[in-house]
């Protein structure tokens, strides 16, 4: 292929606007050459070609080198610290939720045992009987008052308390025998199976001996008083009974902490933990994706931008790059003519 010298010669004296470019012109179309700027078709007949103003382009400065748009992290921080924001609050959400669950105690630091499953409510369609306290020994001040305030518990489980403060029983030996007494007592005046009874067995020396104590359940409230928690009823129990408080209080702050604790399951660190990382892994992907997204989006602004410079540029200030291609290829070839001859 010829080079752009070679087309002119063959092509001889041309004329445009007017003005006759020389056959000799070397500086190719955009260029200028020994008789001044090119006078082709991109300016007025006779007259110096004419450069239209800059144009703005769509998102500020200019197409001759404006400013161009922010890129970087620069643009992501606003949504970097929407996602940091969202993990505080998820923290913060959760965290409190890990002591939620266990009630306020002054008297001891005791360990509760966890609770870990939800228990559902126990409907028995029976209603609340407020005549659920026998006290045969007289330590309650106000048997009225804590069988209203023992309604809590029935709320919450929908189990029936029932509390009995059995006598000193000579016959009554082992556990055995007294759990064997309780459960027979159960039978015998309560006759549904939603009750939970609590008996206290008092020893002989009622005011200084502490006397066993069991529990028995009916059939329809093992699903919620199951082992573990019986194991925190008599934890709550131990802490309350050998404080300062009431019989009347101690009863009924046992019945309402253990309610509090089965009927909602405890969270524990590992719960968070868990929900942490499934927030994490939420908010990453999130991440991902908001920074594929703005990199499409700079890409496609770059690309309207350098269409707007394409349409808006003047064309002698174009470049093209397979002219210059050749250009410099005949400059080259120039040089190597030039060297061989000397």
């Amino acid at each position: 292929m010829p080079f752009p010298d070679e087309i002119f010669d063959a092509m001889g004296p041309q004329n445009y606007g007017g003005q006759q470019m020389p056959s000799s012109y070397s500086g190719g179309p955009f260029g200028t050459g020994p008789q001044g700027p090119a006078q082709g078709p991109f300016s007025p007949a006779g007259g110096p070609p004419v450069t239209p103003p800059p144009t703005q382009t769509p998102f500020g400065g200019n197409n001759n080198g404006g400013k161009q748009p922010n890129g970087g992290l620069a643009g992501l921080m606003p949504l970097i610290g929407i996602l940091a924001a969202l993990v505080i609050f998820l923290l913060i959400f959760m965290m409190p939720s890990c002591s939620n669950n266990e009630p306020n105690r002054n008297d001891y630091n005791v360990t509760v045992p966890e609770s870990t499953y939800n228990r559902t409510k126990l409907d028995s369609g029976l209603p609340y009987d407020s005549n659920c306290i026998d006290d045969q020994l007289g330590w309650f001040e106000n048997r009225t008052s804590a069988a209203k305030r023992l309604k809590v518990f029935y709320d919450k489980t929908g189990i029936q308390p029932y509390i009995l403060f059995a006598k000193y029983n000579p016959k009554l030996t082992t556990d055995g025998e007294k759990q064997a007494w309780a459960r027979e007592w159960y039978d015998d005046h309560i006759d549904n199976e939603d009750t939970l009874l609590f008996v206290y067995f008092a020893e002989q020396d009622v005011d200084n001996d502490v006397g066993y104590m069991t529990l028995v359940n009916g059939k329809h409230v093992s699903s919620i008083m199951d082992a573990q928690a019986t194991e925190i009823f008599w934890t709550y129990l131990d802490e309350y009974w050998f404080s300062d408080r009431s019989t009347d209080d101690a009863i009924v702050a046992t019945f309402d902490s253990t309610a509090d604790r089965i009927m909602t399951k405890t969270t524990t660190r590992n719960d968070v933990h868990k929900w942490v990382i499934i927030a994490v892994i939420v908010i990453s992907v999130l991440a991902i994706g908001a920074v594929v997204a703005w990199m499409l989006i700079k890409r496609k602004r770059e690309h309207e931008q350098y269409v707007e410079r394409m349409v808006t540029t003047p064309l002698d200030e174009a470049r093209d790059p397979i002219l210059e291609k050749y250009d410099q290829a005949d400059h080259n070839d120039q040089v190597g003519q030039e060297q061989k001859g000397q």
